[in-house]
C-alpha cells in the first residue's frame, strides 16, 4: 500500500500505466502488471502492481511508512547526488 496526495497525483510526471501498445496489460502471478511512476520520488515510493485506488478526504500511511519512512519521499532538486 502506498499514497499520494491529490497534487502529487496529478502533476506531469506522475504516470499509472495499465495499456501498452493499445493493449491491456496482462496479468501477472500477484496482480495486475500496473505500475505508478513519478521521477522524482525516492525508490520506496515506487509500486510495481496496482490492485486498487482509494481516494480518501486524508493520506493513509503506506507499506514503508508503517515501517518508519517517512511519508513525504519526493526528492528536493537541491539536494546533491
Amino acid at each position: 500500500m502506498d499514497s499520494l496526495t491529490l497534487a502529487q497525483a496529478c502533476l506531469d510526471d506522475v504516470l499509472l500505466a495499465y495499456r501498452m501498445d493499445g493493449r491491456a496489460l496482462s496479468p501477472a502471478p500477484h496482480g495486475p502488471a500496473q505500475t505508478r511512476r513519478a521521477e522524482d520520488v525516492r525508490l520506496q515510493k515506487g509500486v510495481k502492481w496496482v490492485d486498487r485506488l482509494e481516494v480518501t478526504g486524508d493520506q493513509s500511511p503506506g507499506y514503508w511508512e508503517q515501517r518508519g519512512y517517512d511519508a513525504d519521499a519526493w526528492i528536493d532538486p537541491d539536494d546533491a547526488v
